[in-house]
């Protein structure tokens, strides 16, 4: 076993060029494997900063055959007077606005909620902080 180690270093020391390549290859391949675990962990693997947060679920709206980003409030409120199984469901929308004035008009995307707090989460403050300022 060390014989065959002692003539992997003497041919390494041999041919820097092979072996600086060879360092190189192994850093790449070892940092891209790292990278892609860490993104794979971070938006994958990681529960979302809620509690219980394992038990939420997204409820979407199926019309003519395309699926929906948003359930409409008349749907919302059917499933909260019918569901048997969920503890409590909020509802958000995402809706863009315009503001004219004399100087220019400025756009906004805006999100409002129903309810999160039934949920244990904060929505008013996670959709204020969501507002994004188009000009």
């Amino acid at each position: 076993m060390f014989s065959d180690f002692r003539h992997a270093i003497r041919v390494l020391v041999k041919s820097p060029g092979v072996s600086t390549l060879i360092v190189l290859v192994l850093a790449v391949g070892i940092g891209a494997n790292t990278a892609m675990f860490s993104i794979i962990h971070g938006v994958l693997l990681r529960p979302l900063p809620y509690a219980d947060s394992a038990q939420l679920v997204a409820i979407r709206s199926l019309v003519r055959g395309k699926e929906g980003d948003n359930a409409a409030v008349p749907d919302v409120v059917d499933f909260r007077a019918q569901s048997r199984s969920l503890a409590a469901i909020a509802a958000y929308t995402d809706y863009r606005i315009a503001m004219t004035g004399r100087a220019h008009t400025r756009r906004r995307r805006e999100r409002r909620g129903s309810g999160g707090r039934d949920l244990g989460i904060d929505v008013g403050a996670s959709l204020r902080a969501d507002a994004i300022d188009h000009r």
